[in-house]
């Protein structure tokens, strides 16, 4: 299924766009949540409701989550309704991303 949405013949590149360069299209959120099972339903919810592309968890609960600046405040909230407070950074992308 992964494999229809996402082709691996188009990677995407991405990276942190330097502080004072304005605001990008595409932002980072990293968000501490208290384990890795916290932060599996808060990281699937988010994809589900289609407001982030992205959500990697690690094993000590960290989410790394990657929107569009669009999508933004509706993340933030999200994440505000379950007492989570994000760390945002603007990033930019290849053409393909």
């Amino acid at each position: 299924a992964i494999e229809a949405a996402h082709s691996y013949d188009t990677p995407m590149i991405i990276y942190d766009l330097p502080a004072g360069a304005g605001p990008g299209a595409h932002c980072k959120a990293v968000v501490a949540c208290p384990g890795r099972e916290a932060a599996l339903p808060v990281a699937s919810g988010l994809v589900e409701a289609r407001i982030v592309a992205c959500a990697q968890a690690t094993e000590a609960g960290e989410l790394a989550l990657k929107t569009t600046a669009a999508c933004r405040a509706r993340v933030e909230e999200a994440l505000r309704r379950q007492g989570l407070a994000p760390t945002w950074t603007e990033i930019g992308g290849d053409g393909a991303y």
